[in-house]
């Protein structure tokens, strides 16, 4: 698939998983809907794909239904990676590179542990409150870095280039 109809995807699964309303005048809806008028392809696939959960918050006393969408996962992993490259670019002046296989998750919460992890990493932000980042480059290894970024204060992805498979925990990861 074109770079184009991977991005497209992204931001419809963006929309999806955020919501419309972002800060009482931002709104995602317009962009989202847009998409979806003029692409039945993309429209057909996450109709057929959505199916009826039941969510079990312990917060709340009843469990609650929804609709549940899946991820498409080459459309997240391609456009979250190549925006960790272009961030890594504006940060260093340098091109990434390939030494390392990226590895890239996409994360339905921010747990405790990958915000302890992150805490101390530098920050940058773009399009406030669109995306915010955290990341780290190895001053030894300027190949090897982590990402955390925030899409909208509402669902986060992490790209991590190592020379080591990354010890990350699982548990919360969607």
């Amino acid at each position: 698939m074109h770079r184009s109809g991977l991005d497209e995807q992204f931001k419809v699964f963006l929309g999806l998983a955020v919501g419309y309303n972002l800060d009482g005048n931002k709104s995602y809806r317009v962009p989202v809907l847009q998409t979806l008028a003029h692409n039945r392809r993309l429209r057909s696939d996450i109709l057929a794909s959505m199916r009826r959960v039941v969510i079990q918050d312990p917060s709340v006393p009843t469990a609650q239904s929804a609709l549940a969408i899946p991820l498409n996962k080459t459309a997240h992993d391609t456009v979250v990676e190549r925006t960790v490259r272009g961030l890594y670019f504006h940060h260093t002046g340098r091109i990434l590179g390939d030494r390392y296989p990226p590895t890239v998750r996409w994360h339905r919460v921010l747990d405790d542990e990958l915000f302890r992890m992150t805490n101390d990493l530098s920050t940058g932000m773009m399009g406030n409150p669109a995306l915010v980042y955290k990341y780290a480059i190895c001053t030894d290894d300027q190949g090897a870095t982590v990402w955390v970024l925030q899409f909208f204060q509402k669902t986060w992805s992490s790209v991590i280039f190592s020379p080591e498979e990354p010890d990350v925990e699982q548990a919360g990861d969607g």
